[in-house]
């Protein structure tokens, strides 16, 4: 199985994953940088402005595979979503 690295980048905040994720294919790797995006906002205090978010997805050999941009507007609150996608993982 593929690992997928997920790093996210605001307008002032940015994190690397150096773990990954083994993911059966990039559209579950899709999924789970909305879980990302979700983690990264939830992390943030409750003033910061929650804007654009660039979640890339890397290849174990550290090559951009692609781009997922997120509004937090776009992120469904629906309890237990964060788990349901890191379920994709196993």
């Amino acid at each position: 199985m593929p690992r997928y690295f997920f790093n996210a980048y605001s307008g002032t905040s940015f994190t690397q994953d150096t773990d990954g994720q083994d993911l059966p294919d990039l559209e579950a790797a899709r999924s789970v940088a909305l879980t990302v995006a979700e983690m990264f906002w939830s992390d943030l205090p409750s003033n910061f402005t929650r804007e654009l978010l660039s979640v890339e997805i890397l290849d174990e050999a550290g090559q951009k595979l692609t781009t997922v941009h997120v509004m937090d507007t776009d992120l469904p609150r629906i309890p237990g979503r964060i788990a349901d996608a890191l379920s994709l993982a196993s």
